[in-house]
């Protein structure tokens, strides 16, 4: 950059309102002083370099969005991007770091947002109504108008879960699902087991609230109870976050897993929910959707981009790359 000399007389201001803005720059990223060789313009500037991901709710609400809060962690720690990670960004004027996010905004310190929850609350907000500003939002629902999604594939857990069971030999199975799934799953659920020769019974099924995980475990040993003349040989739960309460369940209904009962369940890799029996591990990488989102945005930045949802398969654990 010129030198604060010359900036003054371009400029007709005082060498120490040049100094006042340089150091105000240098404190966003956008410049970088080298002592006596000058200042520079950062290689990293932040309107190209620093992404804000943004929970409507604290990340620790449940197991996915701890593993997406997680990976973007280990990238900054990696230096793979820089992301400033923004809790509780609810839409309310009196929410200090709503404020601030907004103002980072404006003033073009920030090169793309990720959004992850309920954007409803934010929808006719300067987050989404900013021009010129990349976004993209992790959600399995249709709730950012406008904005390009990127989305778990439910129908393809869904799916290679059952293929799995039937492929194990099971005919009856079980299914421990999140009261959120779309009003039209079960259907869905039972069509395709059926498309595999497997008997799901309403009674079979049930949905509970993550958050009321204890729960899973009354309802898994019921589920399992030795006492039915006939009980489910597959088991799916579709949830990480009621795993380890499930399992616990079907250890007090005395079910050997493995042997009377094949489990898959659900998990955002690489953070695996404890189990304390064998399960068969199916879900979504948080990498492989923090790196879609990227994808996004990049070709948002290059080209404006249109609203589009990309779907990230759900894969077994051994067929991951998982990031170290």
């Amino acid at each position: 950059m010129p030198t604060r000399r010359q900036l003054s007389f371009a400029y007709a201001a005082s060498t120490r309102t040049v100094q006042s803005a340089l150091d105000s720059l240098a404190a966003d990223g956008f410049v970088e002083a080298h002592g006596p060789k000058g200042t520079f313009v950062s290689q990293r500037p932040p309107h190209l370099c620093t992404y804000a991901l943004v929970f409507t709710h604290a990340p620790d609400r449940n197991q996915f969005w701890t593993a997406l809060h997680s990976d973007a962690l280990r990238r900054r720690r990696e230096q793979t991007q820089q992301i400033d990670v923004w809790h509780n960004i609810d839409g309310h004027a009196d929410n200090e770091d709503y404020r601030r996010l907004i103002d980072q905004v404006k003033r073009h310190r920030v090169a793309g947002l990720i959004f992850v929850g309920d954007g409803r609350p934010l929808s006719h907000t300067p987050l989404m109504n900013e021009p010129n500003v990349p976004r993209v939002a992790i959600s399995t629902k249709e709730k950012y108008p406008n904005v390009s999604t990127v989305s778990p594939d439910n129908c393809s857990f869904r799916r290679r879960a059952l293929d799995h069971l039937a492929g194990q030999g099971c005919r009856r199975v079980a299914f421990l699902l999140p009261v959120w799934d779309r009003a039209d799953a079960l259907p869905l659920w039972y069509a395709d087991a059926a498309a595999r020769g497997l008997d799901a019974r309403p009674y079979w099924t049930q949905q509970i609230p993550p958050d009321c995980a204890a729960s899973a475990t009354n309802i898994a040993h019921m589920l399992f109870n030795p006492l039915q003349s006939e009980r489910p040989d597959g088991f799916v739960v579709a949830d990480d976050n009621l795993v380890e309460a499930a399992t616990i369940g079907l250890l007090n209904a005395g079910v050997a897993v493995g042997r009377d009962v094949k489990m898959v369940v659900h998990c955002n890799f690489p953070w695996p929910t404890q189990s304390i029996i064998p399960v068969r591990r199916l879900g979504y990488s948080a990498g492989a959707l923090m790196g879609a989102c990227f994808s996004e945005l990049e070709k948002q930045r290059a080209n404006g981009g249109t609203v589009a949802t990309e779907f990230i398969p759900a894969m077994f654990e051994d067929e991951l790359e998982i990031p170290s």
